[in-house]
């Protein structure tokens, strides 16, 4: 590869022929070459104490050897030699040549990581031993080949970062141990900083507290709490299958899968095929050989799964948590979605629990400054819908949602008065979200749960429709410039469920797209 022009959307050329060509290939596992380091040191240069980079020499690369030589003497007890599986997520892996789920990490982060196992093995307290493989499952995430480094903040990204597999050119490898400066971690992923974060969520745990915004870095402790005092009840479940009894809930938070945003197996399966040789005594890793389920409450090509079974288990979840719930009190939860449909199952689900949305209100996601975003129209901003029971909810409640984009348009312009720079992918979010909560004010009078899903689905998106009447031409989100404003269309009614095949068939074309 040409190291002047350098490489850009998986295209590269050669340097000696000049001859383009497109990467990957899948022909084989990715190869790596050790080419850069960064280092701490504050005696190597006076006036400048603090990181260095250096280009890999001689020591460097024959340090990398031995271990290479030490993997090749040991006989594996718990390095995975499983194949990746097929998926939405994996696919990518597997178009870069990836086939094994050890293909992920180099030669010395396999051998630190077995003889870490190895160790962990051999504690015989049960509570330490567990503690510790929490923490090798959280280390797994920064000792891998998929791990970029962040220049801003001078330290490696894990490969979660994005919530998916990134696979890029230049890979950071994280020193396993950690470095250490007068108490000081420097740096990300290596076991000292691995143990210090779960020492001080452990801490966090004994005396909880609250951040004061008015103050930074102050801390408002909580007298006499404690994270796991009293009645606490912990269950690895399907929120399908709660056992809960009526109406005993005082509120019910959850954070649904985004459709299709995220694959939680995928990406799960790639820390538990270590899990599973290092606590197979643990009764859920007992339970499941793999972290894959045919049931996972997401959408999923591979899997077949579309917007009407990621719409049945949302509504399943969503009517048992609502039986559950005491009279007036609140079911709240946090979603977005790049496509209006992804917010059909939302609806659906809202609708066959009898519940209504009464606020929605945004706020920054947790991929706010996620770098892989920053030039895409993916959104920032997750809206947060709080529902309670119909029979508990003023008529005053659906007259307040009618006004929809003007509520929308409010709580963009409180965002950005907050300091954020809103993007298209952020005012659909806003939009959508607010949308969303008029549609089911507008079709809880006379909805039916059992109908078939699709005709479910096919009624919200005709309220859509309707609510939305002339779209951009170009689907940006809707701003206060725009000559056609979002409005109703009279020629159509939402009393009645749409049949297959009305409307041009748009609905069926659109859920199958999606």
């Amino acid at each position: 590869m040409d190291l002047e022009t350098g490489a850009r959307r998986s295209r590269a050329r050669c340097p000696h022929c000049g001859q383009a060509f497109r990467y990957p290939d899948g022909s084989g596992t990715p190869a790596h070459r050790l080419f850069a380091l960064e280092y701490y040191c504050r005696c190597c240069a006076p006036q400048r104490a603090g990181r260095f980079f250096k280009r890999a020499d001689g020591a460097d690369l024959e340090r990398y050897a031995e271990a290479v030589r030490r993997l090749q003497e040991l006989e594996p007890r718990f390095i995975p030699e499983e194949e990746i599986p097929p998926g939405d997520e994996t696919a990518r892996l597997q178009r870069w040549g990836y086939r094994r789920w050890r293909d992920l990490f180099n030669a010395r982060q396999l051998l630190g990581l077995e003889l870490s196992a190895r160790r962990i093995w051999e504690i015989q307290d049960k509570r330490l031993r567990q503690a510790l493989i929490t923490n090798f499952s959280d280390l797994l995430r920064y000792q891998n080949m998929l791990c970029r480094y962040d220049p801003s903040s001078l330290k490696s990204l894990d490969v979660f970062s994005i919530h998916g597999f990134p696979v890029s050119l230049i890979q950071a490898e994280s020193n396993l141990l950690g470095v250490t400066e007068d108490g000081r971690r420097i740096g990300s992923g290596g076991w000292r900083n691995i143990v210090e974060k779960y020492r001080k969520a452990k801490e966090y745990a004994q005396a909880p507290f609250e951040p004061l915004l008015e103050h930074p870095g102050r801390r408002v402790f909580l007298s006499g709490e404690r994270i796991g005092r009293g009645r606490v009840r912990l269950e690895c479940r399907d929120a399908r299958e709660a056992d809960l009894p009526p109406r005993v809930a005082d509120a019910v938070f959850t954070d649904p899968p985004y459709f299709g945003n995220v694959q939680y197996a995928e990406l799960a399966e790639f820390c538990y095929v270590w899990l599973r040789r290092l606590a197979p005594e643990d009764p859920v890793v007992a339970a499941h050989p793999t972290a894959l389920r045919s049931e996972e409450l997401t959408g999923n090509r591979t899997q077949a799964r579309g917007l009407a079974e990621f719409a049945e288990g949302l509504s399943a979840v969503f009517q048992k948590m609502a039986l559950a719930l005491k009279p007036g009190r609140p079911l709240a939860f946090t979603y977005h979605h790049s496509q209006p449909e992804g917010y059909w199952p939302v609806a659906a689900a809202l609708l066959d629990a009898g519940l209504v949305c009464t606020r929605a209100f945004p706020c920054p996601s947790e991929m706010h400054g996620s770098i892989h975003i920053r030039r895409s129209g993916s959104s920032r901003v997750d809206m947060v819908f709080v529902c309670r029971l119909q029979e508990a909810v003023r008529e005053t409640n659906e007259a307040k949602a009618e006004d929809w984009f003007e509520q929308a348009r409010q709580d963009e312009e409180s965002l950005e008065r907050a300091g954020m720079r809103l993007r298209d992918g952020d005012r659909r979010a806003i939009q959508m979200g607010h949308l969303t909560r008029l549609v089911v004010a507008r079709l809880r009078h006379g909805w039916e749960p059992e109908r078939p899903m699709l005709e479910k689905l096919a009624r919200i998106q005709r309220a859509f429709e309707v609510l939305l009447g002339p779209r951009n031409k170009d689907d940006r989100p809707w701003s206060a410039s725009d000559s056609a404003r979002p409005g109703a269309d009279p020629t159509l009614e939402l009393s009645r469920y749409p049949r297959a095949g009305e409307g041009g068939g748009e609905w069926r074309s659109a859920l199958s797209q999606a």
